[in-house]
């Protein structure tokens, strides 16, 4: 009779458990769903999400936890926008030597916005109560720095939640690691016609879309600035599975080139500088692994074997 007791109380609790991950489940998915229709009212096609902090703006482990949760459902909510890998970010912060702040401040965020090609960014707070959290989450225009669109929703507490809100986050700057976290090395580098130094830094997926990050140096021997051009259309992957792919939409530091128009964007580079830029690739397979080429055609830059984050 004992075993039997003892067996209906572990089930019992395994079937409590089991309620309560379900039930999270269906509320950080509702905030998810409701947050992806918002973002698709503001026409905004790259986005990025920034970890959550409490009311007093402290980063805990439970707000990195909503960042990350965020970034894994935004993708599946089917309304065409890009959410940019937030090691991509980091990576792009270190090179460019801005601090973490960078994507909640807005006198830096459209600095970054620029570089990375964010368009918006998702950020918010969470308070909480006895036996739910409120979670406010808020979509701002990187460009103009306000708020756009912005949703609430509740979690209920679960003792897996207050040990994640209990975990407060020690937030190291990338710009500060440089030293001790070095860079991703390059994957392969190229020069233009006008010996522009191109190189191509990585490539990552999200959902349909994959993005490759590249970086525009000026070390011309004269050193002088010079002028550029560049398109889309000159631009093309191939992926593990043979399929070729042309992107959507091209970035350079602050300059931008539609893939569905054949139209020429001007870069005006400055000697001793380097920016980044990125290609935006729409594709039909959500698990490429590897890419036999990337390409860019008219800046001489051709590369195989490139591995998919």
């Amino acid at each position: 009779m004992r075993k039997i007791h003892i067996i209906l109380f572990l089930v019992f609790n395994f079937l409590i458990i089991y309620d309560l991950h379900a039930q999270y489940d269906l509320q950080i998915k509702s905030i998810a769903q409701e947050l992806g229709k918002k973002i698709a009212e503001t026409n905004k096609k790259r986005i990025a999400v920034a970890d959550f902090t409490d009311t007093n703006g402290s980063v805990t482990q439970f707000g990195q936890f909503l960042s990350e949760e965020f970034n894994t459902y935004l993708p599946e909510a089917g309304h065409g926008f890009l959410v940019i890998d937030r090691s991509r970010i980091n990576i792009l912060m270190q090179e460019n030597q801005l601090q973490s702040k960078a994507l909640t401040d807005p006198s830096t965020a459209i600095q970054l916005g620029r570089l990375a090609g964010i368009e918006a960014l998702i950020y918010g707070t969470y308070t909480s109560f006895s036996e739910s959290v409120r979670v406010n989450v808020k979509i701002i225009d990187i460009q103009r720095g306000i708020i756009i669109r912005s949703v609430a929703g509740d979690i209920t507490r679960t003792p897996d939640i207050d040990r994640l809100i209990n975990g407060i986050v020690v937030v190291k700057d990338p710009y500060q690691s440089r030293h001790t976290t070095p860079s991703p090395k390059p994957i392969c580098s190229g020069r233009n016609s006008e010996g522009i130094l191109i190189t191509l830094k990585g490539c990552s997926q999200s959902g349909d879309f994959l993005t490759c990050q590249f970086t525009i140096y000026n070390d011309r021997a004269d050193k002088s600035d010079i002028s550029f051009s560049y398109k889309s259309r000159a631009v093309n992957i191939i992926t593990d599975a043979g399929e070729q792919y042309g992107p959507d939409r091209t970035f350079i530091g602050s300059t931008e080139n539609n893939g569905y128009a054949d139209v020429i964007t001007n870069y005006y580079s400055k000697y001793g500088i380097t920016v980044s830029g990125s290609a935006l690739f729409a594709v039909g397979d959500r698990k490429v692994k590897n890419l036999q080429l990337f390409e860019m055609q008219d800046q001489e830059l051709s590369c195989k074997n490139i591995p998919v984050k």
